[in-house]
């Protein structure tokens, strides 16, 4: 929170935070890896080299915040408000695909639909219809007004699509080269022990408002649970282009945040009441988030557990034991030795 503190009064005009860039000098000028025992300094006096001049102060808590500035400007992030366009717009290309792949199938199943045989023989029975005697028209029952309405609704509703999302406009771009984005670094920052933890700090550091009692919308949360702005989107294993990552709509029926009257695209589209106060998507504490299980069931389900907790490196790479220490020892030197050629008996 000392960081915040200390960023918030950068914000520039007509950004919200935390979607602003700063400069590599105002990196090296925040209170990240500080030293307030001076354990630096005293493990230099402790372990004093034997040079002809004495060594200088190293400062250690510039110096990483000098790598840490180099890091984020070699690997820069997208820009968060680019990347939830970019997952929306899939969804809905994949919506759309499928939809196409099924109407495409009752097409082919269709077996009421008239061939081309039958074409041919209706237009030769249609060219020896004055040859033929007159026959008594055929009555056929019209369908009731009913069942054709409801055959067009069901039809319309099915076939019916939202827009395609359009792009955003005024979208932030950063203001120089070499800019550091602070949502991406104070995400990597938000790394916590646990899943719940990780959880906690980012939904206090990222919010749009600091405290624990913060309200926060729906969409600041799945740009919090994706670490928009941070991370690249997941790539499509699939072949058929389905999107690994959730999308807002899918977070906020998993999460239970649509109750009764919200609309839909689809139904706000067909002409539906707008719900009223009441009844829109409750507000969302920041404090109540981490420790629910519905938002622990959906992170683990969507694969987004592993990336709010840091990784442990000791489980990664273990320590090697001293018997094993030995063994390996003695398979290199095995190696190293020289093959000595056998001998023939003459």
């Amino acid at each position: 929170m000392q960081v915040r503190t200390e960023l918030e009064p950068q914000v520039p005009r007509g950004s919200a935070w935390p979607d602003f860039w700063i400069s590599a000098s105002q990196l090296e000028e925040l209170p990240l890896f500080v030293d307030p025992f001076d354990a630096e300094a005293n493990f230099a006096e402790d372990n004093v080299r034997n040079t002809g001049k004495p060594p200088a102060d190293f400062d250690r808590s510039k110096e990483q915040l000098r790598w840490l500035g180099r890091v984020l400007q070699a690997f820069p992030a997208p820009v968060r408000q680019l990347q939830a366009w970019q997952l929306e717009a899939a969804w809905h290309d994949y919506h759309g695909r499928c939809r196409e792949d099924e109407d495409r199938m009752d097409e082919l199943l269709d077996d009421m639909k008239p061939t081309g045989d039958s074409d041919d023989e209706t237009s030769q029975a249609d060219a020896m219809a004055p040859l033929l005697p007159p026959s008594e028209p055929l009555l056929v029952p019209q369908a009731s007004s009913a069942v054709t309405a409801g055959d067009r609704s069901s039809e319309e509703t099915r076939h019916h699509m939202p827009p395609r999302p359009k792009r955003p406009e005024n979208i932030p771009e950063p203001p120089f080269p070499g800019a550091i984005s602070v949502r991406q670094m104070l995400t990597y920052f938000c790394l916590g022990d646990s899943v719940t933890d990780g959880l906690r700090r980012a939904l206090r550091i990222l919010g749009p408002v600091a405290g624990e009692n913060a309200a926060i919308s729906a969409v600041d949360l799945h740009a919090v649970f994706l670490q928009l702005g941070a991370r690249c989107l997941a790539p499509c294993l699939d072949g058929d282009g389905r999107p690994l990552d959730l999308s807002l709509d899918q977070l906020r029926q998993q999460l239970g945040l649509e109750p009764r009257g919200v609309i839909s695209a689809s139904s706000s589209a067909a002409g539906a009441v707008a719900p009223s106060r009441s009844q829109r998507t409750p507000q969302l504490r920041a404090a109540d988030l981490p420790s629910s299980e519905r938002v622990q069931r959906v992170l683990a389900s969507s694969g987004l557990s592993s990336r709010h907790c840091r990784v442990d490196l000791a489980a990664l790479f273990p320590p090697i034991s001293a018997n094993d220490h030995d063994a390996l020892q003695a398979g290199q030197a095995q190696q190293e030795r020289p093959e000595q050629p056998s001998q023939q008996p003459s």
